[in-house]
């Protein structure tokens, strides 16, 4: 299962959705204000994988 939200004139809406020891990421971005989406979701992932390093 995928979550994406609507774009309700934000730059960018990401949703998680998780179930059964897994988690899914949207992401819906305004291609005007987010020159870079290949980028965002490098660094979201690198935030993820920091937080997942976290919990011992």
């Amino acid at each position: 299962m995928y979550p994406f939200g609507p774009l309700p004139g934000c730059a960018a809406m990401i949703t998680l959705i998780s179930h059964d020891g897994g988690c899914c990421i949207g992401i819906n971005t305004d291609m005007s204000a987010i020159a870079d989406p290949t980028g965002l979701a490098h660094d979201l992932r690198a935030g993820l994988d920091e937080v997942v390093a976290l919990r011992g």
